[in-house]
């Protein structure tokens, strides 16, 4: 899990290293959507990280069953919620961009980003 947030990490420093070369609408509007994303993926990153801490102490205990059947319902859950936050951006971007900045520019580039 770690890993995958240090990877996470230097993924969007890299974006942001090369977007801010593009001017200040479009390393704001990048900087809008990276917030937007980082807010988006509180939700699996939790899931991800409960869940596995939950079926390692289960597994650890001598529950297998108990760590698959929280192992799938954690999937499902996980996979409800994702796809209501893949349509809530998808199709209303400029609404969650407008939480964290105020200028049209600025949210027209992070709904394009």
């Amino acid at each position: 899990m770690a890993l995958q947030d240090v990877l996470v990490s230097i993924s969007f420093l890299a974006i942001a290293a090369i977007v801010n070369g593009l001017g200040v609408v479009a390393s704001a509007g990048v900087g809008v959507a990276e917030k937007l994303c980082g807010f988006i993926m509180l939700v699996p990153s939790s899931f991800g990280q409960s869940l596995s801490a939950f079926v390692a102490q289960n597994i650890g205990a001598g529950e297998k069953t108990r760590a698959k059947k929280a192992m799938f319902y954690g999937m499902g859950t996980s996979l409800c919620c994702g796809l209501v936050l893949v349509w809530l951006p998808f199709f209303h971007g400029n609404l969650l961009a407008g939480l964290f900045a105020r200028d049209l520019d600025v949210v027209t580039a992070a709904e394009r980003s």
